[in-house]
């Protein structure tokens, strides 16, 4: 019989080898194991094949016809057999543990990952627009810039043509009043001894023709006199084409009383008028007839009457006046 450690006593006939086994039933050549008895509720469960722990019970089953025998199993040894036992279990439980761990920190960072990635897509499109109404505010300022350009390349067009203007108009001026000047000098030299005067500004020349120079007292009819005074402004006038010749007949206001009409206005009797305006119209018809002057150079004027400043000298108001002016 074996001992308590399974070896065979001192002097023993030589038997069949004791072996320690782990209780794990099934082997080949072993018997089937008994039914295991359910614990009791609360009982602590232990691994199956072996007695619940602190039990003193032991196996004592044999192999019959074999070479093996099952020992008995210390309280140590039951003890280690079981920890061995649940090891894997602790694994198996450990691995799934960090599996579960793992996939949740897989889906923590994915969800993350995919945070990330739309602030970086919403950020990219913000600067995408920003970018976007940047060139426009650039094109933009181009078109501006483009147009302020072109007009201040028309305003110095238009300030060079206005200089140009200014300065050939100041020509021109200039070249008028020479000119002015020169018909001035050329009318008075033919007009010596006949008491005419011809006074000139900066670009007209007026000749004032007195009453008694062309006219007899109170006719329309030009005189001998008068016919020669023209022929000899005839001489001057033919050789000018760029002027227009105003022929103006003036009076001064009758010599009689005024007469009173409708509200005590006063009615100025057209005498006078009349005889200038036909004296103007007699001396323009000499011009474009008889002289062959452009018609279209010669106008009349018949102002009306004016009244003298003093009452005296009555006679220089009753003239025909006779007004050279640029075209």
């Amino acid at each position: 019989m074996a001992t308590s450690l399974g070896l065979p006593p001192a002097g023993a006939p030589p038997g069949p080898r004791p072996v320690r086994l782990t209780p794990a039933f099934g082997m080949p050549g072993l018997p089937t194991p008994p039914p295991r008895p359910t614990p009791a509720f609360g009982a602590p469960a232990g691994v199956p094949g072996l007695p619940l722990p602190g039990s003193q019970a032991s196996i004592g089953i044999a192999a019959a016809g074999s070479d093996f025998e099952v020992l008995p199993i210390s309280r140590g040894e039951r003890r280690r057999l079981e920890r061995k036992s649940w090891l894997p279990w602790t694994l198996c439980v450990l691995l799934a543990g960090g599996s579960c761990a793992g996939g949740v920190w897989a889906f923590v960072r994915e969800r993350r990952l995919a945070g990330a990635t739309t602030a970086a897509l919403a950020g990219r499109e913000a600067i995408k627009q920003e970018r976007d109404a940047a060139l426009a505010l650039v094109e933009q300022g181009k078109a501006t810039l483009l147009d302020l350009q072109q007009k201040v390349v028309r305003f110095e067009e238009k300030a060079a043509e206005s200089a140009a203007a200014g300065a050939s108009s100041a020509a021109t001026r200039k070249e008028v009043a020479e000119s002015t000047a020169a018909l001035a000098e050329a009318l008075r030299a033919e007009l010596v001894g006949h008491k005419v005067p011809v006074v000139s500004d900066s670009d007209t020349i007026t000749v004032s023709l007195d009453e008694g120079v062309l006219f007899a007292a109170g006719k329309s009819e030009i005189s001998l006199d008068g016919y020669r005074v023209l022929y000899r402004l005839s001489k001057v006038l033919k050789d000018i084409h760029d002027r227009k010749i105003l022929v103006g007949g003036y009076t001064d206001a009758p010599r009689k009383k005024p007469a009173k009409g409708k509200g005590g206005k006063t009615v100025v009797t057209s005498s006078g008028w009349d005889l200038a305006a036909a004296r103007a119209v007699g001396v323009a018809r000499f011009f474009v007839e008889d002289l062959k002057l452009e018609a279209k150079r010669v106008a009349v004027t018949a102002p009306a009457p004016t009244p003298p400043k003093n009452k005296r000298v009555r006679v220089p108001l009753r003239r025909v006046d006779i007004v050279l002016a640029p075209v």
